[in-house]
């Protein structure tokens, strides 16, 4: 999902990208090992990498040559990368990375900024949005894009009405779909009359809320801004609340002690931790999380004190105790964490894995054929260490 956001913020930044060279690669559709999946991106100034990935950076060079093959009258190709032979190895990549990756390649022109721009209103206004594409290699709207929020505006580049109406069809029935999964990026496709569209549900940037300031907040605030998402911290102490320590941030807040409701404006896409290291403060904090129904809430402190703020929260609310926020404690993943940044790393990692439906165990784990344990043994081949 970064990055799609980052596109659009470069979108906005670089209002005569389109007169540069620069093209965008998306992942449509992969078979057998892959690195990245539909919906990943990579945007090239003529042929160099500008930011986003599509591989693991064996396709790269290949999808830089192919982008320098676009010409003013060709707006966009679809091209198979295919490592699933053994002539690959001769003929092809020679990535020998057992899969296929088919890709998108278009040219950024004016409209990619007038799209980026539509979308960046809604999702800063916190809308959700549909991106539909038409992928067929065959279709003379290749690369062309549709854009629909949840109001039922519309953007489109598309000039054939059937496959605005097959959009518009499908919006709601994938927009119900990521209700119960707001913050999760979806993807389909689909087929509009001859056209094969992608399907991607955009939903806005996670917002991270942060209660307390301390020195343990920036490396979670560093974290969760290189993955894109919007942060806000919340202290009570001035000193604590200042944007200059945590220049990263989106806001700093100031408020008052115990007061933490007065400012909290969470919406499904919200998440929080609670880091005041304060008992009474924590407390609060919690208390006023507590209202919302928000998917995460991270407790990071004493597992004793924790469970008592828990344990009285219940008690003041009786049956209604924790019927909003998912509560984590001790918040973050079992690394073994011992300082602020292996901290804020837990942290975030057991976020995503919330968010994405996981249990954040091993990938080992994971029963995939070629997911196996391997056991290498360093041998000293014959004559290597003769002088």
């Amino acid at each position: 999902m970064k990055d799609l956001y980052d596109l659009i913020k470069f979108g906005l930044t670089h209002p005569d990208a389109w007169s540069e060279n620069y093209a965008i690669a998306t992942v449509l559709h992969t078979e057998g090992h892959a690195y990245r999946r539909a919906g990943d991106r990579l945007l090239l100034k003529k042929g160099r990498k500008i930011f986003g990935a599509v591989s693991g950076g064996c396709l790269e060079e290949s999808i830089a040559a192919d982008s320098d093959r676009l010409s003013s009258d060709l707006h966009a190709r679809r091209v198979d990368y295919d490592s699933r032979s053994a002539s690959d190895l001769i003929w092809g990549t020679a990535t020998d990375c057992g899969g296929l990756v088919s890709v998108l390649i278009q040219r950024w022109d004016a409209g990619s900024n007038n799209l980026c721009g539509w979308i960046d209103e809604r999702l800063s206004a916190r809308r959700p949005v549909l991106l539909a594409t038409v992928i067929n290699k065959d279709d003379q709207q290749l690369g062309r894009q549709i854009a629909v929020d949840t109001s039922g505006e519309i953007f489109s580049h598309v000039d054939s009405l059937p496959i605005q109406a097959a959009v518009m069809a499908r919006t709601a029935d994938l927009l119900s779909e990521s209700t119960g999964k707001p913050n999760r990026y979806s993807h389909r496709t689909c087929v509009a009359g001859r056209a094969e569209l992608l399907l991607e549900y955009i939903p806005p940037p996670t917002s991270l809320v942060i209660i307390g300031a301390g020195d343990d907040a920036l490396p979670l605030v560093d974290g969760a801004k290189r993955l894109g998402w919007n942060v806000t911290v919340i202290d009570h102490r001035p000193a604590y609340a200042d944007h200059q320590r945590l220049p990263l941030a989106d806001r700093v807040l100031l408020t008052q002690a115990d007061s933490y409701s007065d400012v909290l404006r969470p919406d499904p896409w919200t998440v929080s931790i609670v880091m005041t290291h304060n008992w009474r403060q924590d407390a609060a904090a919690v208390a006023a999380l507590a209202q919302f129904d928000l998917p995460y809430v991270g407790i990071i402190g004493n597992t004793t004190r924790t469970e008592k703020i828990l344990a009285m929260l219940a008690a003041r609310n009786g049956s209604r105790s924790r019927a909003g926020a998912s509560f984590y404690h001790p918040a973050g993943l079992d690394i073994g964490a011992r300082n602020p940044e292996e901290t804020a790393l837990s942290v975030i990692a057991e976020i995503q894995a919330v968010l994405s439906g996981r249990q954040g165990a091993s990938l080992k784990h994971q029963e995939r054929p070629h997911a196996k344990s391997i056991n290498i043994r360093f041998l000293k081949l014959a004559g290597a260490d003769r002088r």
